[in-house]
């Protein structure tokens, strides 16, 4: 929960329910982390507990929902029409019909969006920057880090005159070794947000071969920038047809069983599009348009919110306490955490665990 004490004022949360407002919005980009596990999901031994895992999630789930029903939320924001149709899925094994209809009723899609390039920065690189393709994904694994490895490693050979940016981490080892051996090629790692959106700003096209995302704010900061897309599709990706289905990507749609043979279609798809400029060229002004007037455009964005927040404020509620929350059982206690206190415990799970996947994705709703 978030408590920002007493206050009249409207208070938006992403993920938290708020306690101690009359009125509140939340936006969650996803629905198993803040419903399901919390900081368990960072906590080994909470991961170890693997016997009463399934009915902590079960009490846990039931006093979020609670919360997110209460009537001093106005409205739960989600970034996809996927991913409030994956709520609802989740809703029907965890919660009566009521709790997922008063749920679900709050519910209001708000694409992400990104502040757009100056049109005249846009196209001045595409008529006199050498070609640049970028990947960026902060988890390795998710995000197929490998795949963009060996595919942009393979191009780079192949288009020396193209330039291959790789931001984000991988394993030390002979694939990272090749790619940045190669001279037109440069692996960053990680790097802070604002180094790597320059990075993207400058780019071309946009490699993004990902196993899975909740929404991919990637997307949205390269159609601002003017970036066609190379992009992944079919399970774990099935939102993405929302936003780039308008001429602007390439959807190249994963089997999942075949690493090899998945490798050599994104190569194919990527390369065929850095062989014709011109038609990455017309990829990229139709994301820009999506990005400056379209579905992903921030004037659009924030008129969504603006009609979300001027009706919360105008149905107040008494706010939400912790005792509201004791349908699941007697709360056994409060821990009140600062942000600070909250971001330091997973600095330290990172340092304990630097391989330990940073999301947990659920394929198979409980039983």
């Amino acid at each position: 929960m978030i408590d920002p004490g007493p206050g009249r004022e409207l208070f938006h949360s992403a993920r938290w329910p708020v306690l101690n407002r009359k009125s509140w919005v939340v936006d969650l980009d996803d629905f198993g982390y803040p419903v399901f596990w919390g900081r368990s999901a960072i906590d080994p031994r909470q991961r170890r507990q693997s016997a009463r895992l399934e009915q902590r999630i079960l009490e846990r789930s039931a006093r979020m929902l609670a919360a997110y029903t209460h009537p001093s939320c106005k409205a739960i924001l989600f970034l996809t029409e996927r991913g409030v149709a994956e709520a609802g899925q989740w809703l029907r094994a965890v919660a009566t019909p009521d709790l997922a209809r008063a749920f679900l009723e709050r519910c209001h899609v708000v694409p992400g969006a990104h502040r757009v390039l100056d049109r005249a920065e846009v196209r001045r690189k595409w008529r006199h920057d050498p070609l640049a393709v970028v990947f960026c994904g902060r988890d390795y694994y998710q995000k197929h880090g490998r795949v963009a490895l060996t595919v942009m490693a393979s191009l780079a050979k192949r288009f020396p005159a193209v330039r291959f940016h790789y931001i984000g981490e991988a394993p030390s080892g002979p694939l990272r070794r090749r790619f940045e051996s190669l001279p037109n090629a440069v692996f960053y790692g990680a790097l802070p947000r604002a180094d790597a959106l320059r990075i993207v700003a400058t780019s071309h096209i946009l490699f993004h071969p990902a196993r899975y995302e909740s929404f991919g704010m990637v997307y949205a900061e390269a159609m601002a920038g003017g970036l066609a897309i190379v992009s992944s599709a079919g399970s774990g990706m099935e939102h993405v047809g929302e936003f780039l289905g308008q001429g602007g990507a390439v959807l190249v749609r994963r089997r999942g069983d075949d690493l090899a043979r998945e490798r050599m279609r994104f190569e194919r798809a990527l390369g065929r599009l850095v062989a014709n400029g011109r038609a990455a060229a017309v990829m990229a002004a139709a994301n820009y348009r999506c990005a400056t007037t379209g579905v992903l455009s921030v004037r659009r964005r924030n008129a969504l919110l603006e009609q979300v927040y001027r009706r919360a404020q105008a149905r107040p509620a008494e706010p939400l306490r912790i005792e509201d929350l004791g349908s699941a059982g007697s709360v056994a206690g409060v821990v009140r955490l600062t942000a600070g206190a909250v971001a330091a415990d997973f600095a330290k799970f990172q340092i304990a665990a630097p391989r330990a996947p940073r999301s947990v994705l659920l394929r198979t709703p409980l039983k």
